[in-house]
């Protein structure tokens, strides 16, 4: 049921003192926080049916040759008898540096340090190389070349846009990729991409499914707002399939670029419908500007976002009251506290691996990603077959897989027939100071009925 509330209008003076106040505070978010850490969601392509069983009185079918393998797949590269070369690109230096990336390859690098500790994968190390794009397309295609027949995989890329760069020299090469994030449409539309957990678009379609099935708000009102890149349309298609699945239209919408650091006309397009919920897709510096600009304003309006849309240092801000007021989240992710084995495990290598880590979502995204990635190179060694054709074969093997209990269970399928997406699950998160995340959970893993119903399309 829709909430009753009283919010200050735009032509008192009192509340426009407030509000233009807030705005200074959210150029501070800005400038704590960076500009930019857009990944895209991903998708599922459907399965095909199962033929009918043939009958005695039917003709044996012909059995279809086996696919030849491609010759760029054809191909062992980037392994020795001791070594096993793989390659990931971060942004060390862009504007999602300041975000927290370098933690995530960090993370990343840790958790094969620790595997080399242990003997490594069948007795070979694994050689982590980590390589800066700067969240540039340019730079990604750049750094790529120096890479591209000398690695056994781009195992991690981090970003939509230096992944897209280089989306077709992947398949091309035959070099399995997993994003670090939640980005699904590239894995739905090139073979030798992976998105390594629940996407940004079935995470929107978890958290409106909390309000409306959980909550039981099924007259809340919604608005939409987005930024105007892959990230943000993917999140809008998510949304809006929401709205149709839950029988209700976006009684505001408005969109901004990923670079804007001013967000005041877009705000007064929001709150002037007065929703109960916004939905955003975009980063945290936007959204923290909305979220201080709402609260200033009288409005009791809550925020709801996907994985992006929230850092930690958000929380080091004059913003940090009004996210943790009216933000909640959701994500795919597990706490960095706890003492779940994987938790324990994952702390421990980091902890020995790279001591320089600040505890936080972004060493959990990329200590996950590595997981998925040293799960699909004991698969291929375990089948003896290390050619890129060999390991595009194992990351399309991996099964029910959980990664030590840091994410939903996993299961990818042969491309593009079966499921490319590995999980629709998610959990709701509220912003408070305190854990190392900065933000607690507030459910367990779930999927909504939106969430199980969706296929992203490619954009």
């Amino acid at each position: 049921m829709q909430r009753e509330r009283h919010m200050t209008r735009w032509t008192g003076r009192r509340a426009w003192v407030a509000y233009t106040a807030l705005l200074a505070v959210a150029a501070l978010v800005l400038a704590a926080c960076g500009t930019d850490e857009a990944d895209d969601p991903e998708d599922t392509a459907a399965p095909t049916e199962e033929a009918d069983a043939p009958t005695e009185d039917d003709e044996a079918p012909e059995e279809e040759p086996a696919a030849e393998v491609r010759p760029a797949c054809d191909v062992t590269q980037g392994v020795t008898d001791d070594t096993i070369h793989i390659t990931m690109l971060n942004d060390l230096s862009g504007p999602t540096a300041a975000l927290g990336a370098p933690d995530i390859s960090a993370a990343f690098k840790a958790h094969f340090d620790a595997i080399n500790a242990d003997g490594g994968i069948d007795g070979r190390d694994v050689e982590v190389q980590i390589l800066d794009h700067a969240y540039s397309p340019v730079d990604a295609a750049q750094r790529y070349e120096e890479v591209r027949t000398d690695t056994a995989m781009v195992a991690s890329v981090f970003g939509s846009p230096p992944l897209e760069a280089i989306a077709q020299d992947l398949v091309d090469d035959c070099l399995v990729s997993f994003q670090s994030g939640s980005s699904g449409q590239l894995a739905q539309a090139y073979e030798t991409i992976f998105a390594p957990t629940t996407t940004y678009g079935h995470e929107i379609l978890n958290i409106l499914g909390w309000v409306i099935e959980e909550q039981g708000e099924t007259d809340a009102t919604f608005a939409l707002a987005y930024q105007s890149d892959a990230l943000g349309e993917a999140i809008r298609r998510a949304a809006e399939f929401g709205a149709e699945h839950y029988g209700f239209e976006y009684v505001a919408e408005a969109t901004h670029g990923p670079q804007d650091s001013d967000l005041t006309a877009q705000l007064q397009t929001l709150l002037a419908e007065d929703p109960d919920y916004v939905v955003y897709g975009g980063l945290p510096s936007q959204l923290a500007f909305l979220s201080a600009g709402a609260l200033a304003a009288g409005s009791e309006v809550r925020f709801i976002s996907a994985t992006p849309g929230f850092v930690p240092a958000v929380l080091a801000t004059p913003a940090a009251p009004a996210v943790q007021a009216n933000v909640f989240l959701s994500g795919p992710y597990s706490e960095w506290e706890g003492d779940q084995t994987g938790r324990v495990q994952m702390r421990e290598e980091i902890e020995t691996h790279a001591p320089d880590v600040a505890p936080g979502q972004g060493p959990v995204i990329g200590y996950s990603t590595a997981l998925v990635v040293a799960e699909v190179l004991r698969i291929a060694s375990a089948n003896g077959d290390l050619s890129l054709h060999g390991i595009l074969e194992a990351s399309q093997q991996v099964s029910g897989f959980d990664a030590n209990g840091l994410l939903p269970e996993l299961t990818y399928g042969q491309y593009p027939d079966a499921p490319r997406v590995p999980s629709h699950a998610s959990r709701i998160w509220q912003p408070q100071e305190g854990p190392a995340q900065g933000m607690v959970p507030l459910t367990d893993y779930f999927e909504s009925e939106a969430s199980q119903l969706f296929t992203e399309p490619i954009l």
